[in-house]
């Protein structure tokens, strides 16, 4: 008989924790632009946001917000969870195998896991950065389901706020877009959709 518990892979910014306003801080006094903590509700793409104030390219932009601001535990002192996701994720963790997996370069993972330790201690058993430097500065890329198709089996459940994630993962694996500030409500592509951590909590505990 098998006991394993299923995979719950679970995205980080947007999902977990509220990340918008210290990335819109972050980014406002590194560019002197002008960026709405809001904006990050529908583009979830941050150098789309950033260049459209200023010409700079990815690799720019990403190569400072990796050293500056994902490592950086000052930066994420303010950060807080998403209403109800302390109180459900220590039941979905006692079903389900929980896996951070984030678009997230891997020099931030120190602040990944002081977020996960601050609020929701010992709940989730693994991390993935989709993003990681390499020493010649190039990037490796592993994306979220790539990292998933490693370990998925029956019953393994994603859950990500950005639309794209999730209709290229749904027909690999049941994937729930967490849409908190309903802004993505008219996306008939989407199978399934909450837009809270109790939602989530009825859904699939």
């Amino acid at each position: 008989m098998n006991n394993k518990k299923p995979n719950l892979f679970l995205d980080f910014d947007g999902l977990k924790y509220y990340t918008f306003r210290e990335f819109a801080k972050y980014y406002n006094e590194r560019y002197s632009v002008d960026i709405k903590a809001e904006e990050f509700h529908i583009e979830k793409d941050a150098h789309k946001l950033v260049s459209s104030h200023i010409q700079i390219t990815e690799k720019e932009l990403y190569d400072a917000c990796g050293t500056e601001f994902l490592s950086s535990i000052p930066w994420h002192s303010t950060v807080e969870p998403y209403a109800g996701l302390c109180e459900v994720l220590p039941g979905l963790a006692k079903k389900y195998t929980i896996h951070t997996v984030t678009a997230r370069q891997f020099s931030g993972v120190n602040t990944i896991q002081y977020l996960n330790e601050k609020y929701v201690p010992g709940c989730i058993s693994q991390i993935h950065c989709v993003w990681k430097k390499l020493q010649n500065g190039e990037y490796e890329h592993i994306s979220k389901i790539d990292y998933i198709l490693e370990y998925i089996h029956d019953g393994d459940i994603f859950i990500d706020d950005t639309p794209k994630e999730i209709i290229g993962a749904q027909n690999i694996v049941r994937s729930i877009l967490f849409d908190p500030h309903d802004v993505f409500s008219g996306l008939l592509d989407i199978r399934e959709r909450v837009t809270s951590w109790n939602q989530i909590g009825e859904l699939i505990l």
